[in-house]
């Protein structure tokens, strides 16, 4: 089983004075038969809300936080055989932006995302349109997983382009460098 993955391990926490769940790692696993798995640990179980479009997957993780600015960096997993190409945790943006008045109409704001209180994406980049299956598994010591299994592709990725350079040039010898 080969297995990658972001993060640094925080211990598990109930007791968030806002009673966020930390997000404390992210994971990805690939089997043998060719099937995968992503993974988020959290130091509580939470509410997922799966948005599905086409080769682009995400999962709202509501109620949480990313207390370790490593967990927000990408899993990049292309170079597997597997569906899972990568997968990000980004935090729900709550702010606004703010669009450029002309002349001396006042400048606007809107919305930039849809709003959910303290929540995060799993933003999932696949090979092919997958419906995968997800579930959140509670653990004795009161954390929890969100587990997301991926069938093996029907068909396999295309080969990594060669990146070896290729060997240097010799020079010429002229009439007058014979020694």
């Amino acid at each position: 089983m080969l297995t990658c993955a972001v993060a640094s391990a925080a211990p598990p926490s109930r007791d968030d004075a806002d009673g966020t769940a930390a997000i404390t790692f992210t994971g990805f696993d690939e089997h043998p038969d060719g099937s995968s798995r992503l993974y988020v640990k959290l130091s509580h179980p939470v509410a997922v809300e799966p948005t599905l479009s086409g080769t682009h997957l995400e999962y709202v993780l509501v109620g949480t936080r990313i207390p370790i600015r490593n967990n927000k960096n990408p899993l990049i997993t292309s170079h597997f055989g597997a569906q899972v190409v990568s997968a990000r945790l980004v935090l729900e943006d709550h702010s606004t932006v703010k669009g450029k008045g002309r002349g001396r109409k006042r400048a606007k704001t809107k919305v930039v995302a849809p709003l959910v209180a303290d929540a995060a994406r799993l933003v999932v980049e696949t090979r092919e349109v997958v419906k995968p299956l997800h579930k959140m598994i509670k653990n004795a010591d009161g954390s929890a997983i969100l587990v997301i299994d991926f069938a093996k592709p029907s068909r396999p990725p295309p080969p990594e382009p060669d990146v070896i350079a290729p060997p240097p040039a010799t020079a010429k010898a002229t009439p007058g460098d014979a020694r």
